[in-house]
């Protein structure tokens, strides 16, 4: 076989084992699998948008305002600071400037509050032993014509008789005395009155002695109301201005500066005259409203001539300010106070299910706390998403609230729109 038959054979032979294949279409299968791809995505896009839980709806506001009715003329002192307030509402009105002023002993309120606060009344309390350093405590005051209860070296006063020294006699030795038990020195009970007044929102007002002799100690009409807000919402202390005369053993009879109480209402609170002060007076007097609800007026009149004119001058303010008050409905039934906003722009308004009643001051607006749930759209109609809370001369209620409309579900569109 020559050479060249040779490789002709193998050629042919090595051409009949040879398989042939065609081409892959791969740009029709590539289309198939696309579009197979997104019709599952497709599939998984609504199946998410409607599965995904909806976002949560919260109320717009936390609070409804109650407008005031104007009318608050107040026959108001020419001289002198002054300020209205009410026993749970505290302070109203006042004519100051946030100036603090000697405030004589008045500044007993603050001390019968403060030692009271260190060391609470229960019972009759612990024992005050009179010692000499009280003896002459009292004898520095009898020389300054202040006012005193008169004490000996081993004499024993309850902390509750000392406490009625304080408040009904005005006792400037005892206020020391009793500043002294407590906190071991004046100077310690003034660091300790200052630094827990602040504390307590007391801010016009400066400590520098416990009787209010000094006319360093100063406050403000307006924080003289709120004290005495604080004093007379004590039973014990409440009990104790409220004291005309007392009879003991160890106190005598003792008779309370305080000499219109008992009249018209009045139930307290406490006098006070320096020549740097003037007349002071502060007033607590229970006033009968038209609807029957009794409502406890706080006056706190300063630096007038004398304590009478002081006394009067309360007196006027208290029965001026009173006819703000008034027990009425506030919120009627089905008022809308509220609304809740969705997320896909729905808008249902939430309205008092019963009436308010409560007893305000209408010459100052009312704000009331509204405590509202956090919804979802399953949430139905006259279904309760709140409560307007009312606190109100001592008195608490709530008002519950419902929504007016059932909550609808957001559109499809919505839901693939906002699907991330």
């Amino acid at each position: 076989m020559s050479l060249n038959n040779k490789y002709n054979y193998r050629h042919k032979k090595t051409s009949l084992n040879y398989n042939y294949r065609k081409p892959l279409k791969r740009g029709k299968n590539y289309k198939r699998y696309m579009t197979f791809s997104l019709i599952i995505l497709s599939l998984l896009i609504v199946i998410f948008a409607f599965v995904k839980p909806l976002p949560h709806i919260t109320a717009q506001s936390n609070s409804i305002t109650i407008p005031s009715i104007g009318g608050n003329q107040m026959p108001w002192p020419s001289t002198g600071n002054s300020a209205i307030g009410a026993q749970y509402f505290g302070p109203l009105l006042s004519n100051d400037d946030d100036s603090s002023v000697p405030i004589a002993s008045t500044a007993k309120i603050f001390t019968a509050l403060l030692i009271n606060n260190k060391n609470p009344i229960k019972g009759d309390g612990d024992k005050l032993l009179i010692d000499n350093q009280d003896v002459q405590i009292m004898q520095e005051y009898i020389s300054k014509n202040g006012s005193i209860l008169p004490v000996n070296i081993g004499q024993e006063l309850s902390q509750k008789e000392a406490m009625q020294a304080l408040l009904i006699v005005s006792a400037n030795n005892i206020a020391d005395t009793m500043a002294i038990k407590a906190f071991g020195s004046v100077e310690a009970y003034v660091s300790y009155a200052n630094t827990t007044l602040k504390e307590w929102g007391f801010v016009n007002t400066n400590i520098a002695d416990a009787s209010g002799y000094s006319p360093l100690t100063k406050s403000t009409a307006s924080e003289l109301v709120k004290a005495a807000d604080m004093l007379i919402s004590n039973p014990d202390l409440a009990q104790i201005v409220n004291t005309a005369q007392i009879e003991s053993a160890n106190l005598g009879i003792i008779q309370n500066t305080n000499k219109i109480l008992g009249t018209n209402g009045v139930i307290g609170i406490k006098t006070g005259n320096t020549d740097e002060a003037g007349g002071c007076f502060v007033l607590a007097q229970k006033i009968t409203l038209a609807e029957g609800q009794i409502v406890t007026m706080l006056v706190a009149v300063l630096n007038q001539y004398n304590v009478p004119d002081a006394i009067v001058q309360s007196l006027n303010l208290s029965q001026a300010a009173s006819a703000g008050f008034a027990y009425k409905t506030i919120i009627p039934k089905d008022q809308v106070v509220n609304q809740y906003v969705t997320n896909w722009g729905e808008s249902y308004d939430v309205v008092t299910k019963d009436d308010t009643k409560a007893t305000i001051w209408q010459w100052k607006e009312t704000v009331l706390p509204i405590q509202s749930k956090i919804l979802s759209v399953n949430h139905s109609i006259n279904e309760p998403v709140g409560v307007i809370e009312v606190k109100s001369n001592n008195t608490s209620s709530t008002t519950q609230l419902v929504l007016n409309n059932k909550i609808e579900k957001p559109s499809i569109m919505w839901r693939f729109t906002n699907i991330i």
